[in-house]
């Protein structure tokens, strides 16, 4: 049977995350990939886990008067926050970099918000399910806690707000 790329099922450990043209810090725009599972020489780092891909309605609830029927209206779109989980990265990072600048002095400079693509890959690395998250910023930058007594990873986790997300592919 021959492989077909629309039937195949992508699998949820093979994922890339990327801020496209990122121009941070005086440099020319480029595809700039901050995190690619299972090719971590390609990119700046690996994420291990990425949630938020979720978008609801909101409804309002309208009863008519003398009708005990209640009628389920549609209001706004609302959207999750994007959250990226690492390793602890250095300071050489350019998204640790922009996680100081925005939160490290908050209001000093204007925050500056990035488009970020999380794409789901095909055994061939290239993109098989994709969403695209609009004017991110991130909003919290914490460290998993620190223990003598356990034998872990130390996690750094970034949360990003956005204006909205698309599913692209």
């Amino acid at each position: 049977m021959d492989f077909i790329p629309e039937l195949h099922m992508p699998v949820s450990f093979y994922f890339a995350v990327s801020l496209p043209y990122l121009g941070l810090y005086g440099h020319e725009p480029t595809r700039y990939s901050l995190g690619y599972l299972g090719q971590p020489n390609q990119y700046e780092t690996s994420f291990s886990e990425v949630t938020g891909l979720k978008t609801s309605m909101q409804t309002i609830e309208l009863q008519e008067a003398g009708n005990p029927v209640k009628h389920s209206l549609p209001d706004k779109v609302t959207y999750s926050d994007l959250v990226l989980k690492r390793g602890i990265a250095t300071m050489g990072s350019n998204i640790v970099q922009w996680c100081k600048k925005t939160l490290d002095v908050p209001f000093a400079q204007r925050i500056e918000t990035h488009t970020v693509i999380v794409d789901l890959l095909n055994p061939e690395g290239e993109p098989a399910r994709s969403w695209t998250f609009y004017r991110a910023y991130p909003v919290s930058w914490e460290t998993d806690s620190f223990s003598s007594t356990a034998n872990k990873l130390s996690i750094e986790t970034i949360t990003l707000k956005h204006a909205g997300m698309t599913r692209t592919l």
